[in-house]
């Protein structure tokens, strides 16, 4: 029984600790993530792979608050420029003045300029600033955003348009490292690269010097005339060979 017990003990040790430190040793190796939130509205930046993050919005009005509650996000990628909100298609209304939530989609001008400031809320004060890949979250809708990167690169991301500013959440930023292997080929020398092509037309080698111009035309000069004087030679010995008959 004493032994039962302490095996016991001892299991349920390891699961305390197990419990009171989780992922541990995965610790070195957890991907930066990031995140805000308000009231309602949260944004989160979370690093999935070297060069790829996912970019989550959620708006989370409660369904008993009647009316329109869409918000827009928006994100921005290393120094990716924007645009102001009158480069945008209008938000659409109808012919009371009503917004029609369900053409949202490709209405981004809120009336704002990058430099009208917000007057309330936590980030009172700020411009609104630029708008650059801009992400409507329907009231009680969660908006997930895959992004890739080709280079080290600072992804940040906010809510700053929408009915109520003290509900806004700021810039949410996070470094996607998209590490690049070095397969950049070593620069040539180019007097290696003109001494190559000059042996490999000449016939030259590493150690030998090739052979062009006149010195090729002389030195071939020379081997006709051996070849000339060669043949002489052996038509003289021929004519003065005597032969012998008994």
């Amino acid at each position: 029984m004493k032994i039962k017990s302490m095996v016991g003990a001892a299991v349920g040790l390891v699961a305390a600790l197990a419990i009171a430190t989780p992922a541990t040793a995965q610790g070195d190796t957890e991907l930066p993530s990031s995140s805000g939130a308000s009231e309602h509205l949260a944004v989160t930046v979370a690093v999935t792979g070297s060069c790829t993050a996912t970019i989550t919005y959620t708006n989370a009005v409660p369904a008993e608050l009647a009316g329109s509650w869409a918000y827009w996000g928006d994100y921005r990628a290393g120094d990716e420029v924007g645009q102001p909100d009158s480069e945008f298609p209008d938000i659409p209304r109808d012919s009371d003045g009503q917004l029609v939530v369900e053409d949202y989609q490709d209405g981004h001008n809120h009336g704002v300029g990058p430099d009208t400031l917000i007057t309330s809320g936590p980030l009172a004060g700020e411009a609104f600033g630029l708008q650059h890949n801009p992400v409507l979250i329907h009231q009680g809708d969660t908006r997930t955003v895959d992004v890739v990167v080709n280079a080290p690169t600072t992804l940040a991301a906010w809510i700053k348009r929408g009915p109520e500013q003290p509900w806004y959440v700021g810039e949410v930023a996070v470094e996607v490292p998209c590490e690049q292997a070095d397969d950049t080929p070593p620069a040539k020398d180019e007097d290696q690269d003109d001494e190559d092509e000059t042996g490999g037309a000449a016939g030259g080698t590493e150690d030998e010097l090739p052979l062009t111009g006149s010195t090729a035309t002389l030195l071939g000069g020379g081997a006709v005339l051996l070849l000339a004087a060669g043949g002489g030679a052996v038509l003289v010995a021929r004519r003065r060979r005597v032969s012998f008959s008994a």
